[in-house]
């Protein structure tokens, strides 16, 4: 039910695009390509199609306020449907139009897009505490973002330390944080 509910406000943004795309007075180029391709039925509903849209895409902000956006979805999300509705009903200006279902569009994927983004930026840690087996030693030492360590001598007693089997260096043997290339999703060595 969680994800029928969180594709409201997507699926709602993006019908809203669709039908203000569909009236010759909000795009005129694709409301002539509507027309010449015979949905010219459909651009008398267009108005109507954009304001249903845009209130299933409220509804889903509104279900989606505490997983995903938060309030400022929500408010983006309404002064986006109060500029559609205001055009619509008050004064026509397909500026206001267009500012709303940007607002809208921003609120009902901006939240998806910072996730991917957030997603797409992790850095790995670059410093673990690599702990020595013969003497117990911790020493901070930085990880090399390309490579693996195979050995490692330690400071103390000199002893020259391997990783264990199934390791694919001594960070993943012996330290506090794995190495990066198995922190950002898979070790290549």
């Amino acid at each position: 039910m969680r994800k029928v509910t969180g594709s409201f406000a997507p699926i709602g943004g993006i019908a809203a695009i669709v039908g203000a795309s569909l009236a010759p007075c909000c795009f005129p180029l694709l409301g002539f390509l509507s027309a010449l391709a015979g949905w010219a039925g459909w651009t008398a509903a267009s108005p109507w199609i954009t304001q249903g849209a845009t209130l299933m895409a409220l509804f889903g902000l509104w279900l989606g306020r505490h997983r995903f956006g938060g309030t400022l979805s929500l408010i983006c999300g309404l002064a986006g449907a109060g500029l559609i509705f205001i055009a619509y009903h008050a004064a026509f200006y397909a500026l206001l139009v267009y500012a709303g279902l940007v607002l809208l569009a921003a609120a009902a994927l901006g939240p998806w897009a910072y996730r991917c983004v957030m997603r797409c930026l992790e850095r790995p840690i670059l410093r673990s505490v690599l702990t020595c087996p013969s003497c117990g030693l911790r020493h901070v030492e930085r990880m090399p973002t390309n490579a693996c360590l195979f050995f490692w001598q330690c400071p103390r007693c000199n002893k020259r330390v391997r990783p264990l089997d199934g390791d694919c260096c001594v960070f993943c043997s012996y330290g506090s944080v794995p190495c990066p290339p198995r922190q950002i999703g898979g070790c290549i060595c």
